[in-house]
């Protein structure tokens, strides 16, 4: 599997406050109803 890299500037090109705003919204509520579950959190040395 390919590891994409994105730059500051990629991502604010298209990750408005509104859509991080509805996106954080969204997988709230998709944990809350047991849709979605939280990965182990990963660390880089």
């Amino acid at each position: 599997m390919e590891t994409l890299l994105f730059t500051k500037k990629d991502v604010e090109k298209v990750l408005t406050p509104s859509v991080a705003n509805k996106t954080v919204e969204k997988a709230f509520k998709a944990y809350g109803l047991g849709q979605a579950g939280m990965p182990a959190k990963s660390y880089l040395y």
